[in-house]
């Protein structure tokens, strides 16, 4: 089975449909075409992808030598340090009818030939989920857990 060592593409834009700020990406996929010259994804699948022609895909560091950065909103990657940078530690709800505050704490772990990413709270023995996502890779739990974040109105870390 083939591991990820950063985001798709398509789950890049999916980040970004949810408002993730590409300049929390640290990496990047580069579109090159035959002779050398940077494209932007568009342009690369415009002209490769139903072609005969060899155009490349790189996917480099934030600060590889040869990224101009002139297309970093267009194809910006997410290593999996850098996602779980940005998944808060905790969340706080006080809508509890004892005016208590409940703090769900991240929980990421190996389950069923995947990966399971949780927000539990837990007291006296006693665990309640907020959420539960289930993914085969990591990176993709991620991925839609930060969707669910941010559908539900809550704020990703800053970095």
């Amino acid at each position: 089975m083939k591991q990820n060592i950063a985001t798709t593409s398509d789950q890049s834009k999916r980040l970004l449909a949810c408002g993730v700020d590409p300049y929390t990406a640290d990496m990047c996929w580069l579109y090159w075409d035959d002779e050398g010259e940077q494209l932007s994804r568009e342009e690369y699948l415009e002209l490769y992808n139903e072609s005969f022609l060899d155009g490349s895909v790189e996917l480099v560091p934030i600060d590889f030598k040869d990224y101009d950065h002139s297309y970093s909103d267009d194809s910006p990657a997410w290593s999996l340090s850098a996602l779980l940078a940005l998944l808060p530690t905790e969340i706080k709800e006080d809508n509890c009818r004892f005016d208590e505050i409940y703090k769900y704490s991240l929980m990421i772990y190996p389950y069923m030939q995947g990966w399971q990413i949780d927000y539990q709270y837990c007291k006296d023995d006693e665990c309640h989920g907020l959420v539960c996502i289930h993914d085969l890779d990591l990176i993709g739990a991620c991925v839609k857990i930060i969707e669910w974040l941010t559908a539900n109105g809550y704020k990703l870390n800053e970095i």
